[in-house]
């Protein structure tokens, strides 16, 4: 019975701290938001806030659909050439870094610290 009351005590404790963590939150927001509206309070920094938003979301976008061709494009040459997807993508991170010989070189590292640790 006291192993059970004692349990009822720490439950109640995290619950007033989740409590009061919860409505730190809040209040963090709350102050949050009135900054925001002190901050865009003329209807000029408004308009510049939500032009950029709109360009941004925008560059998002153009992101989505040049994620979505890498991956179509990969599939496309992996079923063709019979190579596995992975290596297609890691290729082309290389190619497009221009990192072979940092890549080489980490590869070693790597290849040298696993025989130095499993040996």
């Amino acid at each position: 019975m006291e192993k059970n009351l004692q349990q009822l005590v720490e439950h109640e404790i995290v619950s007033q701290r989740s409590l009061t963590q919860i409505n730190r939150q809040k209040l963090q927001q709350q102050q949050m938001h009135q900054q925001v509206m002190l901050m865009l309070s003329n209807d000029l920094d408004r308009k510049k806030v939500f032009e950029c938003m709109k360009e941004i979301s925008n560059s998002m976008t153009r992101m989505d659909a040049e994620r979505d061709f890498q991956k179509e494009a990969a599939i496309a040459l992996a079923d063709d050439v019979d190579i596995d997807k992975k290596y297609i993508g890691a290729l082309a991170k290389i190619y497009h870094k221009q990192n072979f010989a940092q890549f080489q070189q980490q590869k070693e590292e790597i290849e040298d610290l696993y025989e130095s640790i499993v040996k």
